[in-house]
Formats: structure tokens, C-alpha cells, sequence
């Protein structure tokens, strides 16, 4: 079963969205996380502080949402290529695409609205701006929306029912690992202007 044109550019995309994340998050890294790291390189039993250093490091360059999604895209792939489609209607592969198109969609302009912003889309960086426009407006969290989006959308038109599956696990992971920390980030930020969007918006829709 070959992967579908489309489908390959979104993994292409997805893929050079990490890659670009890990650039910039190099780049933007302040002289305290420099620091931190040579303090670690002068702590004694230097072989097993190299160790957790190089699995933290390791780690720090997989935990990005683009990482899950593709992950779990992957499981569902894998199985519509070992066991096929758990379905063959036409209604539901439209609906699957639609799903897809539209979490595209939602994903490109709510990029743009960081753009405009001139605020970094790194999750484990604090914005400079906190932006409440946009798509902004209806959700707190359009971008991780669109991840899920993308992946219910693709298991529909693939038949995959671990990858429908997979949609609330995706939800919780992003909650636990990206929203919540960001929320703490903004309101360290930003305090009381962060406390009122997050009393006006609700975090998905």
C-alpha cells in the first residue's frame, strides 16, 4: 500500500517543521541554558552526568508535537499497510480529507499569526508576545487543534482504527507535555493579561 502524494508531503513538511524547531531553539538559547550546561560538564562522576546529558539532549530534539504526531500517524499507516482499511465507504474517506485539509488549514494561519507577531512557535520557549487574534480568538490552542485534525482526519481516509484511537491519546500528550507548561510560561509572563484570555477562551474550542 502505497502512501498517497499528499500524504507523503505532509510527513516531508512535518518532518522539516522539527528540524526547523531544533534550529531555532539552538539558536534563541540564552546564556543561562549555557551555563547550566558547563556547570553540568564540571560536576564529578563525569561518565554518567555525560550519559544523562546526551539521553536529556536526545530527548529535548524528539519532544515536539510535530515528533508525536508523526509517531502516531506512523502506527496508523502501519496498520492499514498489514491489515487494510477497516472500511470502504466513500462518505468517510471524504469526511477523513475534509478533517485533513481543514487541520491544515487552521495549522498555516495560525503559523501566520506568530509571524505577524514576530513571537517564537517554539513550545518550550516563552513567547515574546501573547496573541489573542486570529484564530486565537476561539481557541487557545489552534495549532494542537489542527494535530488532531490531521490525525483523526488521515485514520478516517486510511481505515485505521488505531489512529482514531490514537486522536485522544494525542490530546492528553500535548496537554500534558505542551499546553500545560506553556499556561505557566504565559502566566509568569504576561500575569493577569494571560489570566483574562484564559477566563475568555477555552483552551481547545
Amino acid at each position: 500500500m502505497a502512501l498517497p502524494s499528499v500524504t507523503r508531503g505532509l510527513f516531508i513538511a512535518l518532518r522539516w517543521s522539527v528540524v526547523y524547531l531544533q534550529h531555532i531553539g539552538a539558536t534563541q538559547a540564552g546564556p543561562a541554558d549555557h551555563a547550566a550546561a558547563g556547570a553540568l560538564g564540571r560536576v564529578g562522576f563525569a561518565g554518567r552526568a555525560g550519559g544523562l546529558e546526551r539521553a536529556s539532549g536526545v530527548m529535548s530534539r524528539l519532544d515536539y508535537p510535530p515528533v508525536w504526531l508523526l509517531t502516531a500517524l506512523a502506527v496508523a499507516w502501519a496498520e492499514t499497510w498489514a491489515l487494510g482499511s477497516f472500511h470502504d465507504m466513500a462518505w468517510l474517506r471524504l469526511t477523513g480529507d475534509a478533517l485533513f485539509w481543514a487541520g491544515l488549514a487552521i495549522l498555516g494561519v495560525s503559523a501566520l499569526s506568530f509571524l505577524r507577531a514576530r513571537s517564537t512557535i517554539v513550545p518550550h520557549q516563552v513567547p515574546s508576545r501573547l496573541i489573542t487574534t486570529g484564530l486565537y480568538r476561539f481557541s487557545r490552542n489552534p495549532i494542537y487543534l489542527a494535530d488532531l485534525l490531521i490525525l483523526g482526519g488521515l485514520a478516517l481516509s486510511w481505515g485505521a482504527v488505531s489512529g482514531l484511537m490514537l486522536v485522544p491519546a494525542l490530546a492528553w500528550v500535548l496537554t500534558r507535555r505542551f499546553i500545560l507548561p506553556e499556561e505557566a510560561r504565559l502566566r509568569a509572563a504576561f500575569g493577569r493579561e494571560a489570566e483574562a484570555y484564559f477566563a475568555r477562551t477555552r483552551r481547545w474550542l
